[in-house]
């Protein structure tokens, strides 16, 4: 760059010195002409270190002006070189390279190799208790040196002293068949291997219990504390006393194993002309809150429309309506679909809750491209042929046939977080697998890349090819998504993200059990192993 500036400096300084000539050979020549017609470029060749030169002449009779520019030097052109000095293992080599223009040449220097070195052979041999030495030859140039090798290690002969039991420690020997060196080691306690053994005193919700356990090893029995049960609170309150006309009422929580109560309330007297609040719930068969809406009708005992509430009525599942303290039938439409409700219920001012308990089914007939699930969806019928399928076809009305919940969860196989959670889930699957199914539903991948991949990982649980779409209806857009279905084909949850097995666990416990249909609330604060109760 900086030649390439000096370059165009000086065809400015000649443009502006010929222009000054010129005007020189103008006055020379007088008036014979105004411009230089010059004529063709005579050239001076550049060589590798040289400038050349370019020439050319006014060709106008009697004027004699010349322009000259310069042309840079080329520079070497060198070839790849020849090494002219080889390189030894200790000393440096020497490479040459020639021009190809001028065969001018130039030298650089060539590392030295290292040394060769062979296996080495051994000169004192080691022992357990000292290193040996070894003689090490290059095998390029013959040079040798002598390294030190480490101690070898014990032959260790083991010999049982005395064995541990539950309370007490062993201990073993170790001595070496070689040098003869010796050392203990100690064994640990091996703790009682406690057997539950007779209760003798029942635990209660609020004092402890106790039983004898026997170790399995050692045959030694010992008393144990069993802790106390606490209270097991109903979900629902009871009224525990009516209220009337002539005076209040009260309510309480009743522990389902004592007689014990808590949060003990005042239900207010009631007044004949005083309007109450009543509330209506919308409940799943298993007590479960259900946030769909519906259209409802109470009547009084006369059948009086008394309140009417249509889809936009219900906040959360819930509606409330102020009415007087009577006895009202109620009555359920445009339900969900896959929901039913019962033909009637009723609800009466000294318990003025109504529970709406709603069921559900499948829905029989394919979803269609618009369906979208969310949670508290009933799934339509769909159907996965064998030949997209690694067990055999697979239909939603064939699985909640024989099982009490359906775990559907959307994968792919080069998404790292799908494959981590494989293990954990095929353990629970294998655990549940006679009550819970779970499909593994893969939206991209091929049939044939999908069954390579659950042989490569030994999951038994049905790996299929999404061909119902399901991944869309779900509005997956992250992986893993896991989904739950009970056995009534409702969406209880949906949640995405790299699922630990405890999790899994927690789930397959809660919705197998009878009737299960739970809140994730419920289930995430539910602990592995733990004895699920509804």
């Amino acid at each position: 760059m900086k030649r390439m500036t000096q370059i165009k400096q000086l065809l400015l300084f000649g443009m502006a010195f010929a222009l000054a000539a010129g005007g020189a050979a103008l006055s020379a020549c007088g008036e014979t002409h105004t411009a230089h017609t010059f004529g063709e470029w005579s050239v001076t060749a550049p060589t590798c270190t040289e400038e050349g030169e370019r020439v050319r002449t006014c060709t106008i009779e009697g004027c004699n002006e010349t322009e000259r520019e310069p042309i840079p030097a080329l520079g070497h052109d060198f070839d790849l070189g020849t090494v002219t000095t080889p390189a030894t293992c200790t000393e440096a080599g020497v490479r040459t390279r020639t021009c190809r223009r001028c065969k001018a040449t130039e030298t650089a220097s060539v590392s030295h190799l290292n040394h060769d070195w062979d296996g080495g052979t051994v000169r004192v041999p080691a022992t357990c208790t000292s290193g040996g030495m070894s003689l090490f030859t290059c095998l390029r140039c013959g040079d040798s040196e002598e390294r030190p090798t480490d101690p070898i290690e014990h032959d260790w002969e083991i010999k049982r002293v005395s064995n541990p039991d539950c309370e007490h420690t062993g201990l073993e020997t170790y001595t070496c068949r070689t040098c003869g060196k010796s050392e203990e080691h100690t064994l640990e306690a091996l703790d009682h291997l406690w057997r539950t053994g007779e209760t003798l005193r029942e635990p209660t919700c609020e004092g402890t219990g106790l039983r004898t356990d026997t170790c399995a090893r050692c045959r030694k029995s010992e008393d144990h504390e069993i802790k106390a049960l606490g209270h097991n609170w109903e979900g629902e309150y009871t009224i525990d006393k009516k209220p009337s006309f002539e005076g209040p009422g009260e309510k309480s929580y009743h522990c389902t194993r004592c007689e014990e109560r808590n949060g003990i309330t005042e239900i207010p007297m009631l007044e004949v002309n005083t309007p109450i609040e009543y509330e209506f719930r919308l409940l799943r068969n298993s007590g479960a809150r259900l946030s769909a809406a519906v259209s409802i009708t109470v009547r009084d005992e006369e059948g009086t429309i008394a309140a009417q509430g249509g889809r936009s009525s219900f906040e959360g599942g819930v509606f409330k309506a102020l009415l007087l303290p009577k006895t009202y039938t109620v009555t359920l439409t445009d339900l969900p679909e896959g929901y039913t409700a019962l033909g009637q219920y009723s609800v009466e001012a000294a318990d003025p809750v109504c529970r709406l308990y709603l069921t559900a089914s499948p829905i029989p007939t394919p979803a269609d491209g618009g369906t979208r699930y969310q949670v508290g969806s009933v799934l339509h019928e769909f159907t996965y042929p064998a030949q997209n399928s690694t067990t055999g076809e697979l239909t939603l009305s064939g699985i909640l046939g024989e099982k009490r919940m359906l775990l559907i969860n959307f994968w792919y196989i080069d998404c790292p977080n799908c494959v981590s959670e494989f293990q954990g889930l095929e353990r629970v699957y294998q655990k549940y697998k006679n009550i819970a199914e779970v499909i593994a539903v893969n939206p991209s991948d091929t049939m044939t890349a999908i069954s390579d991949f659950s042989m490569t990982y030994r999951l038994t649980f049905p790996m299929v090819r999404d061909t119902v779409r399901l991944s869309a209806m779900f509005g997956v857009t992250g992986y893993p998504t896991s989904v739950v279905i009970d056995s009534e084909g409702v969406v209880c949850e949906i949640f995405t993200g790299a699922t630990p097995e405890e999790r899994f666990e927690s789930y397959f416990a809660a919705y197998t059990a009878q009737g299960a249909t739970q809140s994730a609330a419920r289930v995430e604060t539910a602990l592995p192993g733990r004895k699920y109760e509804f």
